[in-house]
């Protein structure tokens, strides 16, 4: 089982050029904002089931906010989340490990936020936590319209994605606040 399971892994070229263009952005000294609108554009290109990808970013009070998405109907999802305190992000945030739905129709952990998203015409949710050595930053999550649209090579892709995409995040939010922090001590 394990080797059909590596089988289905995207190819180390593809995770590869993946990779490349996320380094480059240290180099560059992006912004948070257009590290996290690369982040979910990659996101999307890299599992193609998606029809949507969004990353949520906790902030220093602990609030969990949609810094970046793909599609409307992500930030719409998002905002159910934190307004019912509900659903697969928050709880990829809370326990530092994926949550995945296959069909939010027969889904049983959320129901409420379940209920929205199905009305929206999201089906299946795949969410990763964005975990550094300092702890969970946000997640990313990425949404699909048809039932079981993520495999769990998907969910490993996501994974390997996600370590990534929370180095270069943690980077950019360090190199915004020590900017901020050289402009007022001048």
């Amino acid at each position: 089982m394990a080797t059909e399971e590596a089988a289905e892994l995207p190819l180390d070229g593809e995770l590869a050029r993946v990779a490349a263009r996320m380094s480059g952005l240290l180099l560059s000294r992006e912004s948070v904002d257009s590290v996290l609108e690369l982040i979910v554009t990659l996101a999307g290109m890299t599992i193609t089931t998606a029809v949507g990808a969004g990353v949520t970013l906790v902030d220093d009070e602990g609030h969990p906010a949609t810094t970046s998405a793909s599609d409307p109907r992500v930030r719409d999802a998002d905002a159910q989340q934190y307004q019912l305190g509900e659903g697969p992000c928050l709880a990829a945030i809370a326990a530092g490990a994926p949550k995945r739905i296959d069909d939010v129709a027969t889904e049983r952990r959320w129901p409420r936020w379940c209920a929205a998203a199905g009305d929206a015409g999201l089906r299946s949710v795949l969410s990763t936590p964005l975990v550094t050595e300092d702890g969970c930053l946000g997640a990313i999550k990425i949404y699909a319209t048809a039932a079981g649209a993520f495999s769990l090579a998907d969910e490993a892709t996501l994974g390997t994605f996600a370590g990534r995409a929370a180095v270069l995040v943690a980077n950019a939010r360090a190199y915004e606040r020590a900017s901020r922090f050289s402009e007022r001590f001048k």
